[in-house]
């Protein structure tokens, strides 16, 4: 049996041997191959519209860093991210919260300690308006990043158009407007409503107004117009029509000799010189779509003219680079033309299955055509080119409600803008 004095010599020894080895800590760690990383330096964060961006150094070692971010200062800091660079955008934030941010570096070896704390206050986004389109029939706007969605009308609008200039929107609405139907102007905020003209007809389906897409161009006379459809009452096909902003003067533009014919989806070339509308004709076995430019030369002094004989025929410019396929013609249902250059965007479909897709064609390249969505069961629509022609806004479906989407011009990936909405017209810049 131990005595008392053998078993305090052995603890003495235990405690000797432990603090020998908490002594070589360091230098086992060490021995291992590297030690974590210092605290990160110089964390700045700058507030903007909606974001707060931050930057720091680099800290020597490290591989990934870790962002914290409270709303209290110096506590309660939760990690919102994981970068891998000395910088990192922090986009879900409320406008007018003040933020606290620290920043900790990390590798194999262990986190460091947490950054100095910086803080800031990120402002509300502004209603700057970039695209405007409808939905569920009324008029909403939202800024380029989706944004600020605003309710512009209380009563079921068509498809709407900026001004050259981006200061103000015109649109067809129904007879719910408060003047009842007609071409209506109103600023991008939703003030100033003021009436053009009335229209004949207003169709709406399924909560959307069809056939009721304008557009509007400083032509090469000087003078601001809107070309928009409308129904001729002497025989109730839809035709393009061109008015001023004072409403006094009129044209038949569209080619509305052809019998159970239309005219739709006028949209100006980037100068003015040149409306763009898609023609559909029917007879007992199919429907088929053209699209056709009128030229300013042939326009001549834009007389007030509502005669369905004396209207002003245009050249089809489509048929060159969509094929038919055993009798199954291409149907076009809108197109936009670019603000930059030769391009047209077309909402395109089999006559057969009347799910369309979005394409782009170059009236330059009569074999361009590049095909940006491919949807075997959504109807993408009503596309529109961003002013700078690099992106497409258009209407498609996601899960069961449809929604305004942007895809690159060039092809890429589709990204959502709203929750829910039809029709999209972007903002020109003046």
């Amino acid at each position: 049996m131990k005595t008392i004095v053998q078993r305090l010599a052995e603890f003495g020894l235990c405690a000797a041997l432990l603090g020998a080895v908490l002594a070589l800590g360091p230098v086992a760690e060490a021995q291992k191959g590297g030690t974590k990383p210092p605290t990160p330096t110089g964390l700045t964060a700058a507030a903007g519209q909606l974001k707060v961006t931050l930057s720091w150094n680099v800290s020597s070692g490290a591989t990934s860093y870790k962002v914290k971010r409270s709303t209290v200062s110096g506590k309660n800091f939760a990690v919102i991210a994981s970068p891998t660079t000395t910088g990192y955008i922090d986009s879900n934030v409320v406008g007018g919260t003040k933020y606290y941010y620290v920043v900790s570096a990390v590798n194999a070896y262990g986190e460091s300690a947490n950054s100095t704390q910086v803080s800031a206050t990120p402002q509300a986004a502004v209603f700057d308006p970039a695209i405007a389109f409808s939905s569920g029939g009324f008029l909403k706007a939202i800024n380029a990043d989706g944004q600020c969605p605003t309710l512009l009308t209380s009563y079921t609008v068509g498809r709407p158009a900026f001004s050259p200039n981006g200061q103000r929107i015109a649109f067809l609405a129904g007879s719910g407007a408060p003047q009842g139907m007609g071409l209506y102007v109103m600023n991008k905020d939703g003030s100033g409503l003021y009436k053009v003209r009335p229209i004949n007809q207003f169709f709406v389906s399924g909560g959307y107004a069809y056939n009721a897409q304008v557009d509007w161009a400083l032509m090469p006379d000087g003078v601001e117009r809107i070309a928009y459809t409308d129904v001729q009452p002497n025989d109730g096909d839809y035709s393009v029509m061109l008015t001023d902003l004072a409403g006094t003067e009129l044209r038949v533009v569209g080619p509305c000799s052809s019998v159970n014919g239309a005219c739709m989806s006028p949209s100006f070339s980037g100068d003015g010189s040149t409306i763009f509308y898609t023609t559909i004709s029917g007879d007992n076995s199919f429907w088929s779509g053209d699209i056709v430019g009128v030229h300013y030369s042939t326009l001549g002094g834009l007389l007030i003219e509502q005669s369905r004989t004396n209207c002003v025929y245009g050249v089809a410019v489509s048929p060159f680079f969509l094929e038919s396929q055993g009798g199954d013609p291409w149907l076009f249902d809108s197109v936009s033309a670019s603000r930059t250059g030769n391009k047209l965007v077309v909402e395109a479909s089999r006559s057969s299955s009347l799910v369309s897709d979005i394409f782009v064609i170059d009236l330059d390249d009569p074999t361009y055509r590049l095909q940006l969505t491919n949807s075997p069961t959504v109807q993408d629509e009503f596309p529109a080119f961003s002013p700078d022609g690099s992106k497409v806004a258009f209407s498609t479906v996601i899960g069961s409600s449809r929604v305004i989407a942007t895809i690159p011009a060039a092809g890429g990936t589709a990204t959502s803008l709203s929750s829910t909405g039809n029709q999209p017209a972007w903002r020109r810049q003046p």
